[in-house]
C-alpha cells in the first residue's frame, strides 16, 4: 500500500508539469501573433543625407579633416519605447529605406563610446523625424559635435623640474578612469553621464623626496567641454 501511494504522487506531479509546459507554449504562440506590426509604411530618403563634424569642437591636432565613412548610423522608433530598428555604417547606407508610420530619431556617432580613453574623441548628432504613409521623408544634415569631456593635465615649468618620475594624476568621471603619468601629454576623453558631471583629479607626487597628495573635485562639467588641470608651485613665507 505504501508503494502505491508513492507512485500516485509521482504521477500527479508529472501531470502538473506537463500542463504547465502546455500553457507556456500556448502563451508564447499568442504573444508572437500580437507582435505583428500592421502599421502603414512610408520611406526615408538617405541618398542626400550628409554626416559631418563641427570642426569648432575639435582640437587643432584633429582639425585636418575627420573621415565619417565609418560613423555609426542608428534609427530608433520613439513610438515603440525607443527600440532600435536599423543600423548601418554611414558609407553603407541605402539610398532609400522603408519604415512603419511612426515618430523616429536618427543618430550618428563616431564609435561606441567608452567610459574613458586617451586620444579618442566621441562625436555625436541626433535628429527627430516622422514617417507618414506613402511619403518619402528627407532629413537635414547630421552635424556631429564633441560629446564627451576632454581632460588634459599640465604643470608649470618650476614644478615640472622638481617632480619625480613616479608622480601621476588619476582622473575620474563616473565609471571612467585614466591615469596621467608625469610626462603624459595626450588628452583623455571621458563619457558624459548626464547633463552635468563631476570630475575628480587626484595628484600623487614626489617632490624632492617628499610625498605630496592632493584631491580636487570639479562640479558642473558639461558634455563637450575641455578641462585643463594645471598644477603649480606656491611659495610659503619662510
Amino acid at each position: 500500500m505504501k508503494k502505491s501511494n508513492t507512485l500516485f504522487t509521482l504521477a500527479f506531479f508529472a501531470i502538473l508539469a506537463f500542463s504547465s509546459c502546455e500553457r507556456e507554449q500556448w502563451g508564447n504562440a499568442q504573444k508572437g501573433s500580437d507582435d505583428i506590426d500592421n502599421r502603414a509604411e512610408g520611406q526615408i530618403g538617405l541618398s542626400a543625407l550628409k554626416v559631418s563634424v563641427d570642426e569648432k569642437t575639435t582640437s587643432t591636432v584633429t582639425r585636418t579633416g575627420i573621415n565619417t565613412d565609418n560613423f555609426i548610423i542608428r534609427i530608433y522608433d520613439k513610438d515603440k519605447e525607443g527600440k532600435m530598428v536599423q543600423e548601418w555604417k554611414y558609407s553603407e547606407m541605402p539610398e532609400i529605406f522603408t519604415l512603419k508610420v511612426s515618430h523616429y530619431s536618427i543618430t550618428a556617432m563616431s564609435h561606441e563610446v567608452q567610459p574613458a580613453e586617451f586620444e579618442k574623441p566621441y562625436y555625436f548628432s541626433k535628429q527627430d523625424f516622422e514617417i507618414t504613409e506613402n511619403t518619402v521623408t528627407d532629413l537635414k544634415e547630421l552635424v556631429c559635435t564633441l560629446n564627451n569631456i576632454k581632460v588634459r593635465i599640465a604643470y608649470d615649468d618650476e614644478l615640472q623640474k622638481l617632480l619625480d618620475e613616479d608622480s601621476k594624476v588619476k582622473v575620474s568621471i563616473g565609471e571612467g578612469r585614466l591615469e596621467y603619468a608625469k610626462d603624459e601629454t595626450r588628452a583623455g576623453y571621458f563619457k558624459s553621464i548626464g547633463e552635468t558631471n563631476i570630475l575628480i583629479a587626484d595628484l600623487s607626487a614626489t617632490i624632492q623626496g617628499e610625498k605630496v597628495t592632493m584631491s580636487k573635485a570639479f562640479i558642473d562639467v558639461l558634455p563637450g567641454e575641455e578641462r585643463i588641470i594645471k598644477y603649480s608651485m606656491k611659495q610659503n613665507s619662510g
